[in-house]
C-alpha cells in the first residue's frame, strides 16, 4: 500500500492506494480527522475498484464548534495501564504545554510544546518518561499551561 497526501487552498486529499494488484483488505478502518479554520468540515470517503469504479463510501457536512472556554478533562482510562488519553478545549489559538509530573514533584515528560488551533484535543500519554523508559506505577499530575491558563489534575498508573 501506499499513502499520498496532497494539501489545496481549501482542502487536504489523502490517497491511500496499491500498483501491485493487491487490494485493501475489506473491514473497517479508523481515519483521523483534522480541524480547519472553517464553520463547517466536510468529510468525503471514496472509494475505487482496479477498473475505475468509484462508490462513495461516505459523505457528510459538519459544523465545527470552538469551545467557548478553557478546559481539561479528567485522563481516561484512570487508572491507567500503559496508555491514557488527555482532552482539553481551547477557546482560540494559543501556545501550549502540557506536562506529567510524579509525586515528588519532578518533571518526568513534556508531551506537548507547541501552538494549537481553538478546538478540542485529544493527547495519548504512554506511560513513558522523556527518555522512552516505562514510569514506575503510581500516581502522577498532568500540568497544561497556555498563554492566559492553566490546570493540574491527577491520574494513576498501574502495572
Amino acid at each position: 500500500m501506499t499513502i499520498d497526501f496532497t494539501e489545496g487552498a481549501d482542502s487536504s486529499r489523502i490517497l491511500v492506494y496499491s500498483l501491485d494488484g493487491n487490494s485493501m483488505p475489506s473491514g473497517n478502518y479508523s481515519f483521523v480527522q483534522l480541524h480547519s479554520d472553517s464553520d463547517v468540515e466536510i468529510l468525503s470517503i471514496e472509494a475505487a475498484s482496479s477498473d475505475g469504479v468509484l462508490a462513495l463510501v461516505e459523505n457528510r457536512a459538519k459544523e465545527v464548534v470552538i469551545p467557548t472556554s478553557f478546559e481539561l478533562s479528567q485522563n481516561y482510562p484512570n487508572p491507567f495501564n500503559p496508555e491514557t488519553n488527555i482532552s482539553f478545549s481551547l477557546p482560540n489559538q494559543t501556545d501550549l504545554t502540557l506536562e506529567i509530573f510524579n509525586i515528588l514533584g519532578k518533571k518526568v515528560r513534556v508531551l506537548i510544546d507547541d501552538t494549537f488551533a481553538a478546538g478540542h484535543h485529544v493527547v495519548m500519554w504512554d506511560g513513558r518518561n522523556d527518555t522512552g523508559v516505562e514510569v514506575a506505577s503510581g500516581v502522577y499530575f498532568y500540568r497544561i499551561q497556555t498563554e492566559t491558563n492553566f490546570q493540574t489534575k491527577k491520574m494513576l498508573f498501574l502495572k
